[in-house]
């Protein structure tokens, strides 16, 4: 039987951009022993390349493909749920640049999603926009689950807190979580292309 190890990169990997003590030991034996393993990460902001860089520098011996995003998560839904498609993306490139590469036409003119990711910034234009065309019938999809989202220098605006399942009894029609069959789906032909 082949064991994988799943790893979340943040808070338990690293924690504000420093390494957990012993991770990079951890992922360093998992390297030279040949050990399969994937690190996953809520954060939709940075693409693979990126999260790797920024591992690499302070000692993790990983690559772009060990990385799995929750925005590459959210392309292959998108891609599931409608070859194709089109979407108004709030958020940052890593999250643009998954959906692009899954075929999804990033448009504010009629589109069939609104997606919401991580940005350092979020900005009232794009946050009314999204809203009228979710009121017009596209899709809300967010990218992360969690109502906060912590960061180095504390927690961010409260935005994501709308997109909580619990909130005032909203409901949106997708919150990506890990345990999603898409998720699990992309992850088993992440594998088998290896």
């Amino acid at each position: 039987m082949i064991i994988a190890h799943l790893l979340d990169m943040d808070g338990v990997l690293v924690r504000g951009g420093q390494p957990v003590p012993g991770s990079v030991d951890y992922v360093a034996a998992l390297v030279a022993t040949g050990k399969p393993f994937q690190i996953f990460t809520n954060n939709s902001r940075f693409t693979p390349e990126d999260h790797a860089e920024r591992l690499t520098a302070v000692g993790f011996p990983v690559a772009p493909e060990h990385i799995y995003t929750s925005a590459l998560a959210t392309a292959r839904f998108l891609e599931l749920q409608k070859p194709g498609s089109s979407a108004y993306v709030i958020g940052d490139h890593g999250l643009v640049e998954a959906l692009r590469c899954a075929g999804c036409r990033i448009t504010e003119f009629t589109p069939d999603f609104v997606v919401l990711g991580d940005t350092t910034s979020y900005h009232y234009k794009q946050i009314a926009t999204g809203a009228e065309l979710v009121a017009k019938g596209a899709w809300f999809l967010a990218t992360n689950p969690d109502a906060t989202g912590p960061t180095e220098r504390g927690f961010p605006s409260g935005l994501r807190r709308g997109c909580s399942t619990d909130r005032e009894g909203y409901r949106p029609p997708a919150l990506l979580r890990w345990e999603a069959e898409p998720i699990h789906d992309a992850k088993r032909a992440r594998a088998a292309r290896r």
